[in-house]
């Protein structure tokens, strides 16, 4: 049979497999070793080397290479309560490999200096002008550049220091995310870092977000992963970067440019008055010395000018031609009630939302370029009385937000919500209700404390079950680094590999809906994603994406397809995927190529999806 027909054939077959069996039943349990002594704490029906995988698959993004071994050593109890804990933990080998991102050091007006948009750049407009053209004596043309120029001012930018476009940005920001979760010790920090960014998307290209994201992610996920949701909720609706992702920066009371347009009225009134007194005490001191000239005049001044009446709705509109005035946006009061906190099934309103949009007016941001922090403008601040959830908001400028965020974290809803998602990620797709109430419980009992919670799921009897073992289907990001992780792969997580993410479905910090990516296996299992999934195991182990090597069989002495399954799924294998993989060998010598070949398909394999 010709050669790329039968590798065609294989990978064919192995596709088959794997829908089929990530649709159907999860895999039957299959013991690693033999276990000595029972664990009496969890009464799973596990064995203890199943336990420790169970524990790697879902705290972590799987073992690598002697991480089994390791925590058979110290005790899954033991290794649970490091993770909880990642401060404690030395990641220096992280940091050593991110050093040459260098967008991660910068703040948000550096990398729009250095990494500045192509139409900022003269060359780009020459281009789009026509470079045969003499652009240089057009009125229109020259008028374009001196904008373009004075903008390069502002922003600092010169382009003979240029470094990049903002693409770089992104994928800096990706390929960090990558060599964390692949390198790390801190494996449960790097996930919750994941699950919280996925919590509170922001999508990269949404205007000023490109320079904004990186410090969101540096500075509002990672220091509050594993703290206290009620800082992390803070943190997120301060965040410049969420505030122009959801558009609050825009949200204005209504009546906020009338109210404006009045002030600045009756200012230029009170500067009138200010500056005829002026004249009446000069043409006074002149009065005295009749031969400097001048005599005394004396105005017509309305000491209580009448005041500016508000504009309403109604004559707003018969001023034809004008500009729109800025107005209520609730983009980010639904979205914080809806994805953040409550639920969609949280007991709120159309009309709380409104309300809530209502308190959040004024919570803006100040912009020097595109840095930007966050900044509350009293002057666009409804202060009018609200009721939000039942609970009346008297006018307190910026604390109206601050009472709704207070609000959202005491209600149940918040607590059952945030329950049922971690319960999800952690145990089953089909969250257990008995620990999603016990999870809650410790939501409400510690104010929202993340490690309190982490800890009631895993020291729960739900989390050890034998039916949530290898039950749920991993993200194209946990099996990426997975694979990495158990290949003992050295990257530089060049394009290619996340490339292969975009073609799985799921492109980093790309997710345009504010919903983020799904977290159950429906939202994973579709034919052309799992054929992506074979086709980058196959190209990791045969060594087809450049920057990266997978060094676990030039390390172990792999002479068998037993020891084969044994390093790359830990012996976890059923019928149909050893039946395919005996197919492929089909009485061939086991060479180094086959090996290769062999591991591939194990990566793309049923087994190896599931955690």
């Amino acid at each position: 049979m010709n050669k790329c027909l039968y590798t065609r054939l294989s990978q064919v077959i192995f596709t088959i497999i794997l829908a089929i069996t990530l649709i159907g039943n999860p895999l039957p349990s299959l013991a690693i070793e033999k276990e000595k002594k029972p664990n009496h704490s969890y009464n799973s029906g596990l064995t203890a080397d199943e336990k420790i995988l169970h524990v790697l698959n879902r705290l972590g993004y799987g073992p690598r290479p002697g991480d089994i071994e390791k925590v058979r050593h110290i005790g899954i109890e033991k290794y649970i309560d490091q993770q909880l804990n990642p401060e404690k933990i030395d990641d220096k080998v992280v940091e050593e490999r991110l050093k040459g991102l260098n967008t991660l050091s910068m703040d948000p007006q550096e990398l729009a200096r250095n990494y500045p948009q192509k139409k900022l750049l003269k060359d780009d407009f020459d281009k789009k002008a026509g470079a045969s053209q003499d652009v240089t004596n057009d009125a229109a043309t020259n008028e374009k550049l001196r904008r373009l120029e004075k903008r390069r001012e502002k922003l600092g930018v010169n382009p003979d220091d240029v470094m990049g476009t903002p693409k770089e940005i992104l994928m800096q920001l990706a390929q960090q995310q990558i060599i964390r979760s692949v390198y790390s010790d801190r494996q449960l920090y790097e996930v919750m870092v994941d699950f919280w960014t996925n919590h509170f998307n922001i999508f990269w290209a949404k205007g000023p977000d490109k320079y904004l994201l990186t410090e969101y992610i540096q500075e509002t996920i990672r220091p509050n992963a594993m703290g206290s949701f009620e800082k992390l909720l803070s943190a997120t609706a301060h965040s410049p970067a969420m505030l122009v992702y959801l558009d609050n920066w825009l949200s204005v009371d209504p009546n906020a440019a009338q109210r404006l347009q009045a002030d600045r009225q009756q200012r230029r009134q009170q500067q009138e008055i200010r500056r005829e007194e002026r004249e009446i005490r000069r043409e006074e001191r002149l009065s005295r010395f009749p031969g400097l000239g001048g005599g005394r005049r004396i105005p017509q001044i309305n000491p209580n000018p009448s005041p500016i009446p508000r504009q309403t709705p109604q004559n707003q509109q018969a001023g034809k031609g004008k500009k729109q005035t800025r107005g209520l946006n609730e983009n980010y009061a639904r979205e914080l009630m809806e994805l953040h906190t409550l639920g969609v099934d949280g007991g709120y309103t159309q009309k709380d939302v409104t309300e809530v949009a209502r308190c959040l007016t004024g919570w803006t941001i100040k912009r020097n370029g595109e840095q930007a922090e966050f900044f509350f403008n009293e002057r666009m601040h409804d202060n009018g009385d609200k009721v939000v959830l039942g609970t009346k908001i008297s006018g307190g400028g910026k604390k109206d937000g601050e009472k709704v965020l207070e609000l959202l974290m005491k209600h149940p809803s918040t607590a059952k919500f945030i329950a049922t998602k971690l319960v999800r990620h952690f145990v089953s797709d089909q969250p257990p209700q008995s620990l999603v109430d016990r999870v809650a419980a410790t939501f409400t009992k510690t104010n929202g404390d993340i490690k309190s919670m982490l800890k009631t799921i895993f020291t729960s009897q739900e989390f050890f079950d034998k039916d949530n073992y290898q039950s749920k289907v991993k993200s194209p990001l946990a099996l990426v680094v997975s694979a990495l992780r158990t290949t003992d792969a050295d990257t530089n997580v060049s394009v290619p590999i996340l490339m292969a993410l975009n073609r799985m479905g799921q492109p980093l910090f790309l997710c345009q809906p504010p919903t983020g990516y799904g977290d159950t296996a429906e939202k994973w299992v579709n034919t052309a994603s799992l054929v992506e999934r074979l086709n980058f195991g196959i190209a990791l182990s045969e060594g087809r994406i450049p920057g990266t090597t997978a060094n676990v069989l030039r390390n172990n002495n792999s002479e068998s397809l037993e020891q084969l399954i044994q390093l790359v799924i830990h012996g976890q294998i059923a019928d149909p995927t050893r039946k395919a993989l005996e197919q492929e060998l089909n009485g061939k010598s086991f060479s180094s190529d086959k090996s290769s070949k062999l591991m591939g398909l194990l990566l793309g394999s049923p087994e190896f999806q599931k955690m």
